[in-house]
């Protein structure tokens, strides 16, 4: 139940403030977020949860959203954790 919960929690975030693309060069590196003094202008977070695919249930080891039932037994593609 946790972790459906974080997930409606995640998708209604997103819909009021949907991510923000990052701009890349044509060489395909993002551009550069500095004022050129060696300080940082600002954040971004290079990790879009929305674009990931496995989507299952909270793994007790690791904590992520990817322990899934295949087989005949509940696995982690995470951390590798295994219920058989």
């Amino acid at each position: 139940l946790p972790d459906a919960v974080a997930r409606a929690l995640e998708l209604h975030m997103e819909s009021i403030n949907p991510p923000k693309e990052v701009e890349t060069a044509q060489n395909g590196n993002s551009h550069a977020h500095g004022d050129g003094n060696g300080e940082h202008a600002g954040a971004i977070n290079p990790l879009n949860l929305s674009q990931l695919t496995v989507t299952g249930n909270l793994c007790p080891e690791c904590g992520c959203n990817t322990m899934v039932y295949e087989e005949g037994c509940r696995k982690c593609y995470s951390c590798g954790h295994s219920e058989c």
